[in-house]
């Protein structure tokens, strides 16, 4: 479902990894295009400052940034968000097909798809679904992220 938090949610694993100094790099691209994503994999040549980052040739960009991912020796955690049936055949030719180092964390709306990437990883990562939160927890959500402690809100709000 869209709206129900997936990209928010990797984005506070993202600072709080960031913060505790698990990950030298974080990266984050949109999969919803094929363009999307060629440009984010190509930007994390511009972003380690690889020597490849001034090529003319797209394909050989991505070569270069898988390459780096596959082989580079710090931490690092790349996050493709929304990834969708259009963009499979793109993550099949330039997924990072090997690297100890390195953390890949997808989202997607539909199980499908999440079953194509755990294929295409080779590797059995286990999936977590996002329900849409009912009325009472999105209430304690909301005053929790204002700061505002629930229960010191006269009448208690209670879903019907």
């Amino acid at each position: 479902m869209p709206g129900v938090g997936k990209s928010q949610l990797s984005l506070c694993y993202a600072v709080k990894s960031f913060d505790a100094g698990r990950y030298t790099y974080i990266f984050w691209t949109s999969a919803t295009s094929v363009d999307k994503l060629t440009y984010g994999f190509s930007k994390i040549l511009d972003l380690v400052g690889h020597p490849h980052r001034y090529a003319q040739e797209e394909s050989a960009k991505l070569i270069a940034a898988r390459l780096w991912l596959e082989e580079c020796t710090v931490y690092w955690l790349f996050i493709i968000d929304n990834v969708d049936n259009n963009t499979l055949d793109f993550l099949r030719m330039h997924f990072p097909r090997r690297n100890s180092q390195g953390n890949v964390l997808f989202t997607t709306r539909t199980v499908s798809v999440a079953g194509a990437l755990i294929i295409i990883t080779r590797t059995p990562n286990s999936t977590l679904k996002l329900l849409t939160p009912d009325l009472r927890d999105s209430i304690h959500l909301l005053f929790d992220d204002a700061g505002i402690r629930s229960e010191t809100i006269t009448p208690p709000v209670e879903s019907r």
